[in-house]
């Protein structure tokens, strides 16, 4: 079952809202995160990147960086999907894996190199894709 998509961003904009009047706090990156997932689903690139830019600007004021990898997986995907250079979605997957190496969150490195592979495999890089060469990503050690 499909429901309506605006619906649904709606809801869980209120449930943002109300978990907040609670006083409770969510680390800055989680909402942000999730709703630049979802507009990449649904292909909305502004609205995508409107929601990166939330999870950036977060950041302010804070040294909590948990899912701070999974807003850069999202920049990667949305800037790709708007038809930015492989130079530049390369750079942002490969400091996406950086940070989430870097935190040893191995659920995010793995789920932002399977959208990397994904990528590749789009672009026709397959054999990339299925085993990729080591590179030195931006902050990774050796």
């Amino acid at each position: 079952m499909k429901g309506d998509f605006e619906e649904g961003m709606a809801l869980i904009d209120r449930g943002e809202e109300l978990f907040a009047a609670t006083g409770a706090r969510v680390y800055g990156f989680f909402y942000p995160a999730l709703e630049a997932d979802l507009w990449l689903r649904a292909g909305n690139v502004e609205k995508g990147l409107q929601a990166v830019q939330r999870g950036y600007d977060s950041m302010i004021g804070s040294d909590v960086r948990y899912f701070h990898s999974e807003v850069q997986r999202c920049e990667a995907e949305l800037r790709a999907l708007a038809g930015a250079s492989d130079d530049e979605v390369e750079r942002l997957f490969d400091t996406a894996i950086a940070t989430s190496e870097a935190q040893h969150a191995k659920s995010l490195t793995l789920r932002t190199m399977t959208s990397f592979a994904a990528w590749l495999t789009r672009k026709g890089r397959s054999e990339e894709a299925s085993s990729p060469p080591p590179r030195k990503r931006p902050g990774a050690r050796g």
